[in-house]
């Protein structure tokens, strides 16, 4: 199962390339689309493109896969301030309220 061995394969996989690695992501998901740690993975690299264009899907289903993860919760506030989603940012720090967390804006924004 993928919250097995997911991790130490991407990080193998990551040491011959990003690409190498981003590949095993979406493999991982043709098998087990509910693998929370390749979401994370893809959606990490989109991040780090900067691009928003095609955030919003992954972001949605990271959310409801694992809406309280910390990297889901993050990426999600990232999503909504660089598209201004006020919604989404409610919806967000009202689940970071729930959880006694607070967001503070940092490298991702």
């Amino acid at each position: 199962p993928c919250f097995m061995y997911f991790d130490a394969e991407f990080l193998i996989a990551g040491q011959q390339s990003n690409q190498a690695a981003l590949q095993l992501a979406f493999d991982q998901l043709a098998l087990n689309p509910r693998c929370v740690s390749a979401e994370i993975a893809i959606t990490r690299a989109v991040v780090n493109s900067g691009d928003t264009t095609n955030l919003g899907p992954l972001i949605s289903q990271l959310l409801e896969h694992a809406p309280a993860r910390s990297e889901s919760l993050s990426f999600g506030m990232y999503y909504a301030n660089r598209t201004g989603n006020e919604a989404l940012t409610k919806s967000l720090q009202a689940r970071l309220n729930q959880l006694g967390l607070v967001y503070v804006p940092g490298k991702l924004g």
